[in-house]
C-alpha cells in the first residue's frame, strides 16, 4: 500500500479544524459585537462567560481539536515514516476523523453531553488501537 495515503485522513482532520475555526470566528464575533463590551473585557477566560453558550461551545470544541487529535497526527506521521500504513490503520484513521467530525457537529450544535462523550470515547479507542498496532509492529 502507498504509505502517503495516510495523509488523506490527516488532511480531513485539518479541514475539520479549519471548519470549526471559521464557525468559532463567526459565532464569537457576532456574540462579542452583540455584548458591546470593549476588547479588553475578553483578555481572561472569565470574560467570555457573558457570551451565549453557542459561542463558547464552538470555542471549547476548537480547543478539543488540539488535545487527543495531536496524538492522531503523531501516530499518522509515525506510520508513514515507519512504513506501517496498511488498510486497517487507514480505516481506523478515517474512523477517527469521522467520529471527531460527529463530535464537533454535536458540540457546536445541541451539545448533548452523553452523545458527545460516547463518540469521544469511541474515537479515542480507535486511536488506541492504531497505537497498539503500531507498537506491536515496532517491537515485534
Amino acid at each position: 500500500m502507498e504509505q502517503s495515503v495516510i495523509f488523506e485522513p490527516v488532511l480531513g482532520m485539518i479541514a475539520l479544524t479549519f471548519a470549526v475555526w471559521v464557525r468559532m470566528y463567526m459565532t464569537r464575533m457576532k456574540a462579542i459585537r452583540a455584548a458591546g463590551k470593549p476588547a479588553d473585557h475578553y483578555q481572561r477566560p472569565e470574560g467570555t462567560s457573558i457570551l451565549p453558550d453557542e459561542a463558547n461551545f464552538v470555542a471549547d470544541n476548537f480547543k478539543n481539536l488540539f488535545e487527543v487529535p495531536v496524538l492522531f497526527y503523531v501516530l499518522c506521521f509515525g506510520m508513514w515514516m515507519g512504513g506501517f500504513v496498511d488498510v486497517y490503520n487507514l480505516y481506523l484513521a478515517w474512523g477517527f476523523v469521522v467520529l471527531r467530525a460527529l463530535h464537533s457537529y454535536n458540540q457546536c450544535g445541541k451539545n448533548n453531553v452523553m452523545n458527545r462523550f460516547k463518540v469521544y470515547v469511541l474515537s479515542t479507542v480507535l486511536l488506541m488501537i492504531i497505537f497498539v498496532r503500531m507498537a506491536l509492529a515496532v517491537w515485534m
